[in-house]
């Protein structure tokens, strides 16, 4: 019971994060990519995943094209656990 409710707890969060990921608003996908890497490694649903890497990997690519000072630094910033949680994630 207690994993089913887990599985649930983390659908409902990578269901959440898809959203916010899309968002047109810089400010929003950069801290959707940040909470990402904070909550990556909880997130066990076998099938989220492949699917959360790819996720990670877009909203840094957002962040490299849209050139603002602040996503980049934040990029920066976190590149060692953007690294960790990708190869984790393989």
């Amino acid at each position: 019971c207690r994993s089913f409710r887990s599985s649930n707890v983390s659908k409902a969060i990578f269901s959440f994060f898809l959203i916010l990921s899309k968002d047109e608003n810089l400010l929003v996908r950069q801290n959707c990519f940040e909470a990402l890497l904070d909550v990556s490694e909880h997130l066990n649903a076998p099938q989220s995943a492949e699917n959360i890497g790819e996720m990670i990997i877009s909203l840094a690519k957002f962040g490299l094209s849209s050139k603002t000072s602040k996503f980049l630094s934040v990029i920066a910033a976190r590149l060692s656990d953007l690294c960790r949680t990708l190869t984790r994630k393989s």
